[in-house]
């Protein structure tokens, strides 16, 4: 009962919250026309490649000055994903509808043209794209594709693990558990079963600790009432992390209390624990250790896009790409890199999370209307105010403005901020539904929408 009132408390403080935040889609008469993009215009151009965080906090920043740019938008997906809740859409918290939104009602509240298309190169010489759609001009270019995936080298990691970057893979990964519960459901022995409820998630930074406190609540809601031949001993999560701590950059005594909650829930958390190989159905450690799984997923790091491997600046090993302190590209000033896959002067490290992405985008709309107006451009300042990584139901650690604390009420400011950051009201209320659902009452298996390729993780 006292779980129960805490959640009612959380929901109704989160919808008390959330009205305030809805100025943020203020709806315009109608968006931009699409210009002719193969041809320049009697306005300047603005090209943004990428519709994530940074790239929507560009086009919001520069529509102030939409009756002074064409502001054009690009992406090879035809909505925004909140991404932050992407863990929650493979633990089944969420459904896609409610941490999506079509791009083209963006682009008509918001008031600029977009497109559906894939970036395959870029031309800064020339200040030309080429898109699946044909070339495209530009006279400002904004690149923010984001990142992907980084498996150091590791093939059979790419081969047999999922990671947690797009949609899809979170539909995989819940597609994933449901079809390794079925499969354990009808398991001729103990060990069989077992191996096809042992999850491995390689990465002990806020994206792996996150989806192993979300899992381990998933597989132990199912197990023993609508499986009933699974006990909830038969799951096992395992989180392995290569460096002696998970969450690089929090505090020790966060860190500690992160591992555990996680610990309480039934999580493992190994440090110290880099994994040398992976096949399809076990992980190998450095040190020789094998540990049987019937699932692995990989949040062990991301890198720099490969659209930006082309551009004639200087590259990190991670792949990102170093821009001047104005986010510019040295040489090139009507170039701006945002985002996960940019990196600062030496010296500067941005970690790859939406509040640098978001300020980003400001930073770069602002020194192009700057430009614009024929002012000087701006250094990027990152105002970093704390993170926040939640572990499980009601528990979650904070480190904000310099105040550390963990338990429900870090757990509740992690919801109102997420919830804050959604882009329209319509995401905020099914959200909100989808959480009071699960902490209220019982939670019911997912759908498997879709089979699942053969090929990764599949032991028989």
């Amino acid at each position: 009962m006292e779980k129960r009132t805490a959640a009612l408390l959380g929901a109704t403080s989160i919808a008390a919250i959330t009205g305030l935040s809805i100025w943020r889609m203020r709806e315009h008469p109608a968006g931009q026309p699409m210009p002719e993009l193969t041809r320049r215009g009697s306005k300047p151009r603005v090209v943004i490649v990428g519709a994530g965080f940074a790239g929507l906090s560009a086009a919001m920043r520069l529509v102030r000055a939409r009756d002074q740019l064409e502001i054009v938008v690009l992406d090879r997906y035809n909505y925004n994903v909140f991404t932050p809740l992407l863990y929650h859409l493979a633990a089944s918290l969420v459904d896609v509808e409610s941490i999506t939104v079509p791009m083209r009602t963006v682009a008509y509240r918001l008031g600029f043209a977009f497109r559906q298309a894939e970036v395959r190169s870029v031309d800064v010489a020339k200040r030309e794209l080429q898109t699946t759609l044909g070339s495209v001009l530009y006279d400002y270019l904004i690149l923010a594709p984001g990142s992907v995936p980084t498996f150091f080298g590791l093939e059979s990691a790419r081969k047999y693990s999922y990671p947690l970057k797009t949609v899809t893979d979170a539909s995989q990964i819940r597609a994933r558990v449901l079809e390794a519960f079925e499969a354990a459901d009808r398991a001729a022995d103990d060990e069989e079963r077992r191996r096809r409820l042992s999850i491995g998630i390689v990465g002990g930074g806020p994206t792996g600790l996150e989806l192993a406190g979300a899992l381990v609540a998933l597989v132990k809601d199912l197990a023993g009432r609508e499986y009933p031949n699974i006990h909830p001993s038969d799951v096992t999560v395992t989180v392995f992390e290569a460096l002696p701590s998970v969450l690089p950059g929090m505090p020790d005594k966060l860190k500690a209390g992160a591992v555990e909650q996680l610990s309480a829930r039934g999580v493992t958390v190994r440090t110290n624990a880099p994994v040398a190989d992976v096949a399809s159905n076990e992980i190998v450690l450095r040190s020789g250790e094998r540990f049987p799984v019937g699932l692995i997923v990989w949040a062990a790091g991301v890198e720099g896009s490969p659209l930006l491997g082309g551009l004639p600046v200087e590259h990190l090993r991670n792949k990102r790409v170093v821009v001047a302190p104005t986010l510019q590209i040295p040489g090139y000033p009507t170039v701006y890199v945002i985002g996960d896959s940019a990196a600062g002067p030496p010296g500067t490290t941005y970690p790859a999370v939406a509040p640098v992405a978001i300020q980003m985008g400001r930073t770069a709309a602002d020194n192009i209307l700057r430009q614009v107006h024929g002012q000087p451009v701006r250094p990027f300042r990152y105002r970093d105010r704390g993170n926040l990584v939640m572990t499980g139901r009601y528990a979650a650690v904070a480190n904000v403005y310099g105040i550390k604390f963990d338990g429900f009420l870090a757990w509740l400011l992690w919801r109102i901020l997420h919830l804050s950051w959604l882009t329209t009201l319509r995401s905020k209320a099914e959200v909100l539904l989808d959480w009071a659902f699960v902490y209220i009452g019982p939670r019911l298996t997912a759908l498997i929408e879709q089979p699942v390729p053969v090929a990764p993780t599949t032991g028989t």
